[in-house]
């Protein structure tokens, strides 16, 4: 049984990650915003009674995430920890706005960067640290997304790639492993319902690649098979 806390867990693919890490026997931190719609997750903790508990953080605030950290210092040792929370405000070039990117970037890389410093001492000494990314991330790949207008969301997910990469550097010698992994086309919220996967395909497919992972992973982009993707 290992110990999971996951963010953005009241919808989506944070959600179904919940659901099925419940399911596998395992114990969930669903962490989510207070005040966002939970019925899902407290319909999750009725069934599963202690393996499931939820925490609130508001990941625009590095206080709230302090706060997040001390609900689960001493109390929680993680074996998994997954960045599951973003957003993406798609605006076309020539309707920029700041507002715009800096909520791609509080939420997308900055947030899961504050969110890892906070709970470095809660993980276990042979931890993985997942951090949900984008294929749009891929600068090699960048072209053939170019039309799409997801300027500050591929900009911002490529910033959380480029953390993964020093983080999992500067944790190479005490066992951890950090990837950053994207999920593919899924259908979620932001996914859209064109999407190629639905939600349980995608979270049965991720938590497979997370069961994988070595200490030869650490550090990579990875997508939902886990092949390599190229920065």
């Amino acid at each position: 049984m290992k110990t999971v806390l996951v963010t953005g867990a009241n919808r989506g693919i944070g959600l179904g990650l919940c659901q099925q890490y419940i399911s596998q026997g395992d114990v969930v931190i669903g962490v989510c915003r207070e005040g966002s719609s939970q019925q899902d997750l407290l319909a999750l903790k009725t069934i599963s009674g202690n393996r499931m508990h939820i925490l609130h953080a508001d990941l625009h605030s590095e206080n709230s995430i302090n706060q997040l950290a001390n609900a689960v210092q001493g109390n929680f040792k993680l074996d998994i920890l997954i960045n599951n929370a973003g957003v993406s405000a798609n605006e076309t070039f020539g309707q920029w706005t700041q507002s715009a990117f800096v909520d791609n970037f509080m939420i997308n890389s900055i947030a899961p960067s504050l969110v890892c410093q906070a709970l470095l001492g809660a993980l276990t000494s042979e931890a993985k640290v997942i951090q949900m990314s984008s294929g749009v991330a891929s600068i090699t790949h960048s072209k053939q997304f170019a039309d799409a207008p997801l300027d500050a969301y591929a900009m911002s997910k490529a910033a959380l790639n480029m953390f993964t990469q020093r983080f999992a550097w500067q944790n190479k010698e005490n066992g951890k492993i950090v990837c950053a992994i994207s999920p593919g086309w899924v259908q979620t919220d932001m996914g859209g319902q064109e999407a190629t996967s639905t939600v349980e395909q995608a979270v049965i497919q991720l938590i497979s690649v997370i069961k994988g992972l070595t200490k030869a992973d650490s550090g990579k982009f990875i997508d939902e098979s886990g092949s390599q993707i190229p920065w």
